[in-house]
């Protein structure tokens, strides 16, 4: 069991060192346009969502009146 333990351990270091050593390399060309596909997506969703709230809020007023 307490090999066991400690061969769990080993194996987490190895794969924390891993992924540390990944991040200090920096990110590749395929993360960093997945990233930006990403900000990309997300900024044409805020701008429907902007628009669809402007128009609804138009709708709205347009009630009270």
């Amino acid at each position: 069991p307490a090999g066991e333990a400690l061969d769990l351990a080993n194996g987490n270091l190895e794969a924390a060192q891993a992924y540390l050593d990944e991040l200090l390399a920096g990110p590749d060309t395929t993360d960093l346009q997945l990233a930006d596909a990403q900000v990309w997506v997300a900024s044409a969703e805020q701008a429907a969502a902007q628009l669809i709230l402007n128009a609804l809020m138009q709708t709205s007023q347009g009630d009270q009146r």
